[in-house]
């Protein structure tokens, strides 16, 4: 509250007032006497932003809000300052807020937080709805009413304001009258909650004509014609009349209907003609002292009172009043004589502005000043934080009816809603994963912002998101385990009994992805139907295990060492991916193969690799390069050529072989939870064996001429072993072997095989069979190739290519279907000769692309095969690491990324028994 600064008159902050202990202010400072209430609103400029003061000085002909006893705004969007004048039995209400230029400025910086997780038009909603409770407040306790404006035009936002504080107006009137019941005030105060309807003046800062032609034009103009200003006056009075009127605004004020009224007979629009504001101080001051210096020649100084100042305001000169404003009072056009007719009228008559087409007497009252502090401190107590049911039900309605953007918005939002939601449950089946989900919400999403408008969608958004959430998991959310050839379970969600789940409500079922599968036994003499394996156990253990009962359990088999517990409580270990020494060779080998298969020719030559008996993971060095085969003809010509060379180290058995040295026994209270790849823990052995090698029987049981027998599934023309003709050499020339002492060896050649050394051939038939989930089993030739025979029923491949090259693991499947299979190597067939040697395997796999483990059987040494007999080995269905499966992909892959890498075969000398 500021000093007075007379007995008469007085500035004060009227929400603080309000706030304190107002009767003692009332008591001290101001009069019990009627008076009449201006409210003084509307929009300043940036140019201007104490025009408001400006009217209030002008009209009381002194400065009133002096620039100290201004201060800081806190946080607040609108405030009310007030001057009381005793004397003119008035009291000036200045109202300033966002629609001020300055105020709204702070505001927006103020803001900036808040528009980081609002919207704007909700961040706007509630600093608008301050402000326009305020304007609410002043229009059902004021007499006239102000507003003001930059420019000479009518604001058709107005139009907006003006219905919505009507509509509030009339919703918080029931809540006025509970109120206002204790007040001594009128009846017609009391049932319509303010004291009349109030007038309005619209008052303009500047005028479209500029200064000079206007002064121009009115010394022209006889004095009987209106000026042009007073013409442009009249114009906008008409034209604000016709808009409030035709948008129904103002009506009959008699029942309360108007919001406000204009007058009928009296002048309501006033346009100052000249600029209220001073734009070049320095100018100004310059401009000041020149008409001084000129004035103070013409006339006698002494005789010149101070009363009389000059100012200079743009170009022209003006006098001063005491005020600091041009005294326009001597002046037709003054806003004195505008602004207090209509304070007269008030404080006499009253106003009488009904608009109807019959004329009935309008209600008017002016209270007394302690009356009327009162009104407003019980009027005040609604529009603060509301503290009761009736309160809080007020500022939501008023709410809804200022925010007609949020409304219509949330209105659009919750009629969209539910199609968006119907959009997501449309062929939704009963059961199924987040990935659909996540498809059908961005679907029922897309819709809803086909649709949605305004402030208010992403909060409708927000929940249509919540509520197909909750329409998933509410019976809809199936498990999303994968099973290990990437296949969804199509259960609901679920645990199982090994399952340790905090949420102990689900049911106990075991996964199924509803696809079934068909696989082939160890041998590949029976085919059956298998569910689609979640572990690893089912995949490579389980389903051949059962099918051995009914097939292969009598076959001579090689058992691959697994854990042995010998203890009851035995547990998985934990597992620390620390490489074996015995694949840093293998890394090594691959960097020399790729580097060698780079660099190898064209044709079938293969080059020469020593193989021994001690060093078993040296390989043949094999050319994968792809060349059309030769015909009949020409492939028997060329037998003598295409022939791979071994040599094979004669040792003794006094030697001494690393074979023979201790080897780590493996743990048996730990056991390896996956599968031995070479990442794996030393010392430890898995559960089962992924891996089977099994003996058919005799080499008789294959004939090259009609295929493989009894083995359901293969496509036709591909059930055939490749032939692989080797020529093994022997690098120990003093002795024969133990086997062949006292015998001539096969197929020895009588000259040759002395001069050069001990030689023979042997002709080995190996096969690479693929199998798809459908059951179909084909032969591949070729890294690229699957095997074909000729018309005649001949088969014109060898298996250099085969042995030579890294084979593919999955391979596209050549049946004829409509979405693509892709095939995986699944057995080794091999044909042992007749020879006194050992034809060995060493199967290792590379499932994914690098880094990935090198997965192969528990047995580190390589698989001997006894001669003259049909071996079969089968590998793994699935591949599993420490950090999961490695799954097959959808598409065809090249053969670096999954491979059984090349050196699987090889030839060894039999050792004696004895």
């Amino acid at each position: 509250m500021s000093s007075s600064m007379d007995d008469a008159f007085f500035t004060f902050d009227l929400f603080d007032v309000l706030k304190q202990d107002w009767k003692s202010f009332l008591n001290e400072k101001v009069k019990n006497t009627k008076v009449c209430i201006i409210s003084i609103i509307g929009k300043t400029s940036l140019d201007c932003l104490n025009f408001k003061e400006h009217i209030i000085a002008e009209a009381s002909n002194r400065h009133i809000f002096q620039e100290n006893e201004e201060k800081e705004r806190k946080g607040s969007s609108c405030e009310v300052k007030a001057y009381y004048d005793a004397a003119k039995r008035s009291m000036f209400l200045l109202t300033s807020g966002i629609s001020d230029t300055n105020i709204l400025m702070n505001q927006c910086k103020e803001l900036e937080n808040d528009l980081k997780v609002k919207s704007f038009l909700e961040v706007w909603s509630e600093v608008h709805y301050d402000f326009v409770k305020t304007l609410l407040m002043l229009f059902c306790m004021s007499h006239i009413i102000v507003i003001t404006h930059p420019r000479a035009t009518f604001d058709l936002s107005y139009v907006y304001l003006f219905r919505a504080l009507d509509t509030m107006r009339l919703k918080a009137v029931p809540l006025f009258k509970e109120l206002l019941a204790s007040v001594e005030i009128s009846n017609d105060w009391l049932q319509n909650g303010r004291p009349c309807s109030p007038r309005v003046l619209f008052v303009f800062e500047s005028s479209p004509l500029s200064d000079s032609n206007f002064s121009m034009i009115e010394s022209r103009m006889k004095q009987k014609k209106p000026s042009p200003l007073k013409k442009l006056e009249h114009s906008l009075e008409d034209q604000i009349y016709r808009i409030l009127r035709k948008s129904r605004v103002i009506t009959n004020v008699r029942f309360g209907n108007s919001l406000f009224a204009v007058p009928a007979n009296q002048e309501f629009v006033y346009i100052f003609s000249t600029k209220r504001y001073i734009t070049d101080f320095t100018g100004f001051y310059l401009a000041q002292i020149r008409a001084h210096c000129q004035l103070a020649k013409e006339l006698d100084i002494t005789e010149s009172k101070q009363k009389n100042k000059t100012s200079v305001l743009g170009n022209g000169l003006s006098v001063l009043s005491d005020s600091g404003f041009p005294n326009e009072s001597d002046s037709s056009h003054s806003f004195v004589k505008f602004l207090f007719p209509h304070i007269n009228l008030a404080l006499t008559k009253g106003f009488d502005d009904n608009v109807g087409r019959y004329p009935v007497p309008a209600y008017f009252e002016l209270a007394f000043a302690h009356t009327w502090f009162e009104v407003a401190s019980k009027l005040s107590s609604i529009f603060n934080e509301p503290k009761d049911s009736k309160s809080r039900s007020l500022h939501q309605t008023m709410k809804t009816t200022l925010d007609t953007d949020v409304k219509f918005s949330e209105g659009r939002c919750t009629k969209v809603l539910p199609l968006a939601s119907a959009a997501y449950q449309d062929n939704l089946p009963t059961h199924y994963t987040e990935d659909y989900h996540q498809n059908k919400l961005a679907h029922a999403l897309h819709v809803f912002s086909m649709h949605a408008r305004g402030p208010a969608v992403q909060r409708y958004a927000k929940q249509l998101k919540e509520d197909c959430e909750r329409l998933w998991k509410n019976g809809h959310q199936m498990c999303e385990v994968l099973s290990l050839t990437g296949n969804h379970c199509m259960n609901p969600i679920h645990r199982t009994d090994t399952d340790n789940l905090e949420d102990k409500s689900l049911p106990i079922m075991s996964h199924c992805s509803q696809i079934k599968i068909v696989s082939t036994c160890d041998c590949g003499s029976k085919q059956a139907t298998r569910d689609d394996p979640f572990d690893v156990k089912a995949a490579n253990y389980d389903f051949y295990a059962a099918q051995r009962i009914l097939c292969c359990g009598t076959l001579e088999k090689v058992e691959f060492p697994v854990f042995q517990a010998s203890c009851i409580d035995s547990h998985p270990a934990r597992i620390s991916p620390i490489p074996i020494p015995v694949e840093n060779e293998v890394v090594d080998e691959k960097a020399k193969d790729s580097s060698s298969t780079n660099n190898s020719s064209h044709g079938h030559n293969l080059s020469k690799a020593e193989f021994s008996e001690g060093n078993s993971e040296e390989e043949n060095s094999l050319t994968n390069e792809i060349e059309p085969l030769a015909t009949d003809e020409q492939s028997q010509s060329q037998a003598e050529d295409e022939r791979d060379e071994i040599v094979i180290s004669i040792q003794d058995e006094t030697t001494p072989s690393k074979d023979r040295c201790l080897t780590r026994q493996p743990s048996t209270t730990e056991y390896l939870p996956g599968m031995l790849h070479s990442e794996s823990k030393l010392g430890l052995l898995p559960m089962f064996s992924s891996w089977s090698l099994i003996c058919l029987g005799p080499s008789s049981l294959y004939s090259h001429n009609i295929g493989l027998q009894e083995q359901p599934g293969f496509i036709i023309g591909t059930n055939y072993l490749l032939p692989w003709d080797v020529t093994v050499k022997l690098e120990h020339k003093e002795r024969f072997p133990l086997l062949w002492e006292g015998k001539r060896p096969l197929n020895m050649k009588a000259k040759k095989a002395f001069r050069d050394g001990p030689q023979f051939n042997v002709k080995i038939f190996i096969g690479v069979e693929y199998e798809c989930c459908r059951g179909h089993r084909f032969m591949c030739s070729a890294p690229d190739r699957v095997l074909r025979v000729t018309s005649t029923g001949h088969v014109k491949d060898n298996a250099s290519k085969i042995t030579g090259s890294d084979m593919p693991l999955y391979f596209p499947c050549p049946c004829r279907s409509s979405k693509p299979q892709i095939a995986q190597l699944m057995r080794i067939h091999v044909v042992t000769p007749k020879a006194p040697v050992h034809i060995t395997l060493h199967p290792k796999v590379q499932p994914a692309p690098d880094p990935c483990p090198i997965f192969f059987p528990t047995i580190s040494e390589p698989l001997k095969l006894s001669q003259s007999a049909y071996w079969v080995l089968r590998l793994p269905f699935v591949y599993e690491g420490e950090h999961g499966p490695f799954l097959p992909p959808r598409e065809p892959m090249p053969v670096s990324a999954c491979r059984l890498l090349k050196g699987t075969y090889n030839i060894a000398e039999q050792q004696s028994n004895r």
